[in-house]
């Protein structure tokens, strides 16, 4: 009968927690040093970071009479004009809003008509205990506007551009269907007057475009009119022009475009601020450091364990 072979011994790897326990034990000043000086530094950005403040403007489509529109259309298809496609396509508030925000030569006008080519005015950001001189040391002062070339004028108005298309926020709530068109900036008074004016043009811009649009449909209306022999079609068309204008008038005296105002944009109060929230970040930053400092611990003994093996190989 053939030996029964005792299998070889093998050497089998194992996490020893009582000895991982000690080596960080060993290294206990380094990471309580390590732990503290991340988190103090961390405490000094966090503290260095201006309060960050929201306005904000709730805004109220106004209802658009489907019905009337309705009526229209069927006029306009004996009239032989097809409006289901106008009456398909047209946007909605929101979306007439999100669309001169993000439209180029609208933003660039809207900056050169208010003059706001230079950065917020920092004498308004609020610090806690008023700790700002580490963020003007990596923040210094832009240079002014009117200092710069044409190229570098350019450059900051585009730079200006991008910066409100992050920070001007524009939302619709889908149960009650308000438009909220909001602002973040650590420049809580700057926030108030940018929503301000972004509403204020904007519905000027969109209605002056919508006022020529139905120009362009009253002057096609009334020169079907004028070649028309049929009182029945007369009267139709009349009454599809009839229909343009009372379109046109009720825009006109409206303040906003498609839009009413709820809420006026306020400056927010001091204490209110949206960002940032400074003991998460510390708290956060302590629990990082803790965990990469017992890393560091782990990776020393490791080295450290290689250099002894390579010396006893040698030997």
């Amino acid at each position: 009968m053939a030996d029964i072979q005792t299998p070889l011994p093998y050497e089998e790897d194992e996490i020893d927690i009582k000895e991982l326990f000690n080596t960080v034990k060993k290294s206990k000043r380094f990471l309580m040093l390590f732990t503290f000086s991340v988190t103090v530094i961390v405490l000094i950005i966090a503290l260095s970071m201006p309060n960050v403040y929201q306005s904000k403007s709730v805004l109220m489509p106004q209802e658009q009479d489907t019905n009337k529109m309705a009526g229209l259309a069927g006029l306009a298809g004996l009239a032989g004009v097809d409006m289901g496609s106008q009456m398909g396509n047209e946007l909605s508030a929101k979306s007439s809003y999100e669309m001169v925000l993000n439209d180029y030569d609208f933003m660039r006008n809207f900056i050169i008509k208010y003059e706001l080519f230079d950065y917020a005015n920092r004498d308004n950001f609020v610090f806690t205990f008023d700790f700002r001189a580490l963020y003007n040391l990596f923040h210094p002062e832009e240079a002014l506007y009117s200092t710069l070339n044409a190229i570098e004028k350019e450059e900051r108005i585009y730079d200006q551009i991008q910066l409100f298309r992050k920070i001007i926020i524009i939302d619709e709530d889908s149960d009650t269907g308000t438009i909220t068109l909001a602002m973040q900036h650590a420049n809580r008074v700057y926030a108030k007057e940018i929503i301000d004016y972004f509403i204020s043009y904007s519905s000027q811009f969109l209605r002056k475009q919508d006022t020529l649009n139905l120009n362009k449909q009253l002057d096609f209306y009334e020169k079907k009119l004028a070649k028309t022999n049929d009182i029945t079609l007369k009267t139709q068309i009349a009454g599809l022009m009839s229909g343009l204008i009372q379109e046109q008038v009720f825009s006109e005296s409206t303040d906003y475009f498609k839009v009413r105002l709820l809420l006026p944009p306020k400056v927010a109060y001091i204490k209110d601020k949206l960002s940032p929230k400074r003991s998460l970040i510390i708290v956060a930053g302590f629990i990082t450091a803790l965990i990469l400092g017992i890393f560091i611990i782990f990776f020393r003994e490791f080295i450290k364990e290689e250099k002894t093996l390579e010396e006893e190989s040698v030997e």
